[in-house]
């Protein structure tokens, strides 16, 4: 990673430039759920890749570049968990094993949509070092 200094509005430009390619990319996506409509087995996976893709965009337009070590990530990924969890254990019938309000299953589904999104920026992470260690040819040389 160059050590120059970029200008603030540079990196603006950067970020909205990445923001619309997302946005472009969650175009195609649902374009492609519609047209999947009719196959109820794949259309129901390309919903949840849609809503994590779209949640995606959502964190990077909050955080930017997240390039952090995997020890960050798995504390990130915890953290959402976590929260998860504590949704799951707080609407719970103790007798049943399923959620009993409908609030709590739609915050527990968003929640997992966050786990999934995290474990996704995750893996892009990964992807982007080993990319940078095969190009450079040093496994040491990290992004963070």
């Amino acid at each position: 990673m160059s050590n120059k200094k970029v200008p603030a509005a540079e990196k603006i430009l950067t970020i909205v430039e990445e923001v619309n390619k997302l946005k472009l990319k969650l175009e195609r996506i649902e374009t492609e759920n519609e047209r999947l409509l009719s196959n109820t087995k794949h259309f129901q996976l390309n919903v949840v890749l849609s809503q994590i893709a779209m949640e995606r965009a959502r964190q990077d337009q909050l955080f930017g570049d997240q390039d952090r070590g995997d020890k960050k990530w798995f504390s990130i990924l915890m953290s959402c968990v976590d929260k998860a969890e504590g949704i799951l254990d707080s609407g719970m019938n103790a007798m049943e094993e399923s959620i009993v309000d409908p609030f709590e299953s739609d915050r527990l589904y968003t929640e997992v949509i966050q786990v999934a999104a995290v474990a996704v920026v995750w893996l892009e992470n990964m992807n982007r070092r080993e990319i940078k260690i095969k190009r450079t040819g040093n496994e040491n040389e990290s992004c963070t």
